[in-house]
């Protein structure tokens, strides 16, 4: 094996190392679905400053949209493990987010 390696100058990629060392190197930004174009702009200045933080911790942006009532987009990105972290760009009070990310929390820190 290590011999066709290196005769075929393998590189693993990153779906490859993100199976072995369990992360994806990505971090969610949920931004809220339903911005004006006031607040867009708001949304847009703390999202190039978080890819900015991000990039320096060799980390990419995957960008969702989150609605009040409609997690699914959210639901998807932590359901499917597409991301290390999940940042909320707006919560409310009784937040379907915010409850979702505790539980999936609570269940993740049960699993492992």
């Amino acid at each position: 094996m290590f011999e066709y390696i290196e005769k075929h100058n393998y590189m693993p990629g990153i779906y490859s190392n993100g199976l072995i060392s369990n992360r994806t190197r990505n971090i969610g930004w949920v931004i809220p679905g339903d911005c004006d174009i006031v607040e867009m702009a708001f949304f847009l200045h703390c999202m190039m400053g978080l890819l900015e933080v991000a990039e320096t911790f060799g980390y990419n942006l995957v960008v969702t949209i989150g609605g009040q009532n409609d997690i699914s987009h959210l639901e998807n990105l932590a359901n499917n493990r597409k991301a290390d972290g999940i940042v909320l760009a707006r919560t409310n009070v009784d937040d379907l987010a915010i409850n979702f990310l505790k539980l999936q929390l609570a269940v993740t820190t049960l699993i492992t």
